[in-house]
C-alpha cells in the first residue's frame, strides 16, 4: 500500500500541473493584447491676459537748487540796512528787500536830473514857439523858400535833442536810486551773507548767494543698456523740456525718519559719458 501511494502521488501531482498549464495557454489565447498607454503630461493651465507693467530702474544723485545766483550791488555806497531774513538758512519772499544801500547821494541826484528835465522842456517850448513866430514873419515879407537856420529849425533840434538828454539823465539816475534797494529775485533761501551794515561797497560787490526753493532738480545717471526701459530719447527735438516724462520716486533719509518724494523727468542731457557709459537724465522735486 506504502508503495502504490509513492508512485500514485508523483504521477498525480504531474497530471494536475499539465491539466493546469492548457488551462492557462488557453485562456491566454481568448485574451486580447493591448498595446502600452503612455501616461498623459502633466500641465499648469494659466489664464493670460494682457496688461501694462511698470519697469524700475533704480539710481542715486545729488538734489541741487533749480537756480542758485549771487546777489551783487549794481551801485556804490554804504550799507545802512540789513534784512533779519537776510541770514544763512534765512528764507525770503521775491521783492523782499535783503540790503538796503545809503540813498541821500542817488536821491540829490535825481533831484538835480529833475530839475535839467524841466529847464530842457522850456529851452524846447520856447524854440517851437520862436520857429512859428520865424514862419509867420517869413510869410509876410519873404520870397522864395526860407533856409532852416531862418525858420530856426536847427536850433529846434538841438533843444529836442538837450530834452531827450536830460530826460534820460533822469531816468538813469532814477534807476540808480532804485538799485540802491537790492531785492530778491525770486522766492528762496540765503546760502551765504557776506556783507553788513556799515560796509562800503561797490558795483559788482558780491553780497551774498541765494537759491529759488519753487523746486529742485536732481542728476540721475542711467546705465545705457536701462535707457530701453524709460521712455526717452537723446535725439529729442523741440522744446528743451519734457512735458510728459517718466515719473520718479525719491528716497531720503535724514535725521533718522525716511522721507518720499515725487517727481518727473524733464531733461535728458544730450550726451553719453565716455567713461561710465551713462545718460544723465535731470528730474524735477
Amino acid at each position: 500500500m506504502t508503495l502504490n501511494m509513492k508512485v500514485v502521488a508523483p504521477i498525480g501531482i504531474l497530471v494536475f500541473g499539465l491539466a493546469g498549464a492548457a488551462v492557462l495557454v488557453a485562456a491566454k489565447s481568448s485574451v486580447e493584447t493591448e498595446p502600452p498607454r503612455t501616461p498623459p503630461p502633466l500641465i499648469r493651465a494659466l489664464d493670460v491676459r494682457a496688461e501694462s507693467l511698470k519697469l524700475k530702474v533704480s539710481t542715486q544723485g545729488t538734489v541741487a537748487p533749480r537756480t542758485e545766483s549771487d546777489l551783487i550791488a549794481q551801485v556804490s555806497g554804504q550799507v545802512v540796512e540789513i534784512s533779519r531774513k537776510f541770514a544763512n538758512g534765512g528764507f525770503f519772499e521775491k521783492g523782499d528787500i535783503l540790503v538796503q544801500i545809503d540813498q541821500r547821494d542817488y536821491e540829490l541826484t535825481l533831484a538835480t536830473a529833475n530839475v535839467e528835465v524841466a529847464q530842457a522842456e522850456v529851452r524846447f517850448a520856447q524854440e517851437q514857439e520862436e520857429s512859428k513866430v520865424a514862419q509867420t514873419e517869413w510869410e509876410k515879407v519873404g520870397e522864395g523858400v526860407p533856409s532852416d537856420l531862418v525858420l530856426r529849425k536847427p536850433q529846434l533840434a538841438q533843444a529836442r535833442a538837450a530834452l531827450d538828454a536830460a530826460r534820460a539823465r533822469y531816468q538813469m539816475a532814477k534807476l540808480k536810486l532804485e538799485r540802491t534797494s537790492v531785492k530778491a529775485a525770486f522766492d528762496g533761501r540765503v546760502r551765504t551773507k557776506r556783507v553788513d551794515v556799515g560796509q562800503v561797497v561797490g558795483p559788482n560787490t558780491p553780497l551774498g548767494r541765494v537759491y529759488a526753493v519753487d523746486y529742485a532738480e536732481v542728476r540721475l545717471p542711467i546705465p545705457d543698456p536701462e535707457l530701453k526701459y524709460l521712455d526717452v530719447s537723446l535725439h529729442r527735438t523741440g522744446e528743451a523740456e519734457l512735458e510728459d516724462g517718466p515719473s520718479v520716486e525719491f528716497h531720503a533719509d535724514f535725521a533718522g525718519s525716511r522721507y518720499t518724494w515725487a517727481g518727473q523727468v524733464v531733461r535728458v542731457e544730450g550726451e553719453i559719458d565716455p567713461q561710465t557709459r551713462m545718460v544723465n537724465l535731470v528730474a524735477r522735486v
